[in-house]
């Protein structure tokens, strides 16, 4: 650990006052001034630590690119996400994207589409699971609380909530299997066999 200049400097005070250097009074040519105490307390000093401690300030400090997010690790993984080879994987939305009737497409497109389609499907029902079982727990929960209790069971406003998070799970399932059936309807448009996809 480093001393510090007003240690240093109280202990040249202490040494020299038990030898008699400082006297108290005018000063006189021989005696040391409290100036000089401190000059050769700092000389000494820069001769044991010959290189000081960087210190930053915000005069000092890199400018951030504005590409980058409000902290490093934020963009540590915006750099990461942007080298070639890493792919992030990202939460499919809950409605399909529309195609252009227009194009035609090969058999490599619609299995690759009827894949996402139902991975999406797949997460939804899963979620749609995890729901239905927290709605059980809650149907049988216990509050330490007594003033929870008679909230719950006046209000089941925690009923009430996971209910609505249910239905719109339903809502979403329904609506990836509707994509599901429309993008069997669009190979029939374009000649191709439904049955193929199955």
């Amino acid at each position: 650990m480093r001393p510090s200049l007003a240690l240093i400097v109280f202990s040249l005070l202490t040494s020299g006052a038990a030898a008699g250097v400082v006297q108290p009074g005018p000063q006189s040519g021989g005696t040391a001034s409290l100036g000089d105490l401190a000059r050769k307390a700092k000389a000494e000093r820069a001769k044991v630590y010959p290189n000081p401690a960087k210190v930053f300030t915000n005069d000092n400090l890199p400018a951030r690119p504005r590409r980058e997010g409000p902290t490093a690790a934020t963009g540590m993984s915006a750099t990461v996400a942007e080298q070639p080879g890493n792919k992030t994987e990202t939460a499919p939305s809950s409605t399909p994207p529309q195609e252009p009737a227009a194009e035609v497409h090969n058999e490599k497109y619609y299995r690759a589409k009827q894949k996402e389609l139902q991975d999406r499907r797949d997460l939804h029902q899963r979620q749609l699971d995890v729901l239905q079982q927290k709605i059980s727990q809650n149907q049988l929960q216990y509050y330490a609380d007594p003033n929870k209790t008679l909230t719950q069971e006046y209000t089941r406003a925690d009923v009430n909530k996971l209910n609505d998070e249910i239905q719109k799970k339903k809502d979403e399932i329904a609506a990836d299997q509707k994509a599901l059936e429309d993008l069997l309807d669009q190979l029939r448009r374009e000649g191709g066999d439904p049955g193929s996809l199955r």
